[in-house]
């Protein structure tokens, strides 16, 4: 079994009351109810920060521009570009040149 670390938490009696009756609930013991719904959140606050989600349209518009021979990109972008749901607050191309 991997080495375990201690966390503490310090609760009003009621937050403990209501935290012992759900992992109750649940069948689970507090420890390891408070653990596992403190790593949801957890995973849910990072998945927020670093995972972006694309509709399939666009992702696979961008795939194409990956995909496509150097010099090609210019038109793809342009095309990427004016995919409406970006459009509102996006910083305008460069001027070609």
């Amino acid at each position: 079994m991997a080495k375990t670390e201690r966390i503490e938490a310090r609760v009003a009696p009621e937050q403990r009351n209501v935290l012992e009756e759900a992992a109750s609930l649940r069948g689970e013991s507090l420890s390891g109810f408070v653990v596992g719904v403190a790593l949801r959140e957890a995973h849910a606050v990072v998945d927020a920060a670093t995972v972006t989600v694309v509709p399939a349209d666009f992702a696979a518009a961008f795939d194409s521009i990956l995909a496509a021979p150097p010099g090609a990109h210019a038109t793809q972008f342009e095309r990427l570009a004016g995919y409406e749901p970006l459009r509102e607050g996006m910083a305008p191309l460069p001027a070609k040149g």
